[in-house]
């Protein structure tokens, strides 16, 4: 009975202090943040760790229709920093990080996009790429229609050098 009660003490005593030293799941965010085919698209991805970061980057690469960051928060301290007043375990204190990274202009379409760090899955947002308007706001035409403009052209020159 001791041995149990002893067990319980452990876990109400442990379990808030590795919640509090765990790291967030990162958040992802687009810019801009409706993009067209023809906009230069921007992912940054924020979040908390347990340390402090110096050198937070993101290391894009798109392979259809999957964006892969993975996230290096560079430079991070080893063990958590203690801070007078912080909440927390034993005093450490959370750090706010935020990397951005381009991904370019997208083909239209329905993006998958995933953050890792370390290998592991972190966080998973889905991006809207939409059809960028023709550049003379006309449709653009498609191998058959270009032919038929032109036949059309030519004969309207046939007739009219006659």
């Amino acid at each position: 009975m001791r041995a149990v009660a002893r067990v319980i003490a452990f876990w109400i005593l442990a379990l808030p202090l590795a919640l509090s030293a765990r790291e967030t799941a990162p958040e992802i965010s687009f810019q801009p943040l409706s993009p067209t085919s023809r906009d230069e698209v921007a992912v940054r991805v924020a979040g908390t760790a347990s340390t402090p970061c110096l050198d937070p980057a993101l290391f894009p690469s798109v392979t259809g229709r999957t964006i892969r960051l993975d996230l290096d928060l560079g430079r991070c301290a080893s063990q958590p920093v203690s801070a007078p007043g912080a909440r927390g375990a034993r005093g450490t204190q959370a750090t706010r990080f935020a990397a951005s990274a381009a991904v370019g202009p997208l083909p239209a379409g329905r993006y998958a996009v995933q953050v890792y760090s370390d290998g592991a899955l972190q966080a998973t947002e889905i991006l809207e790429v939409a059809s960028a308007p023709s550049e003379a706001g006309m449709m653009p035409l498609s191998g058959l229609g270009t032919l038929a403009v032109i036949v059309l052209l030519a004969l309207a020159g046939s007739v009219l050098l006659r």
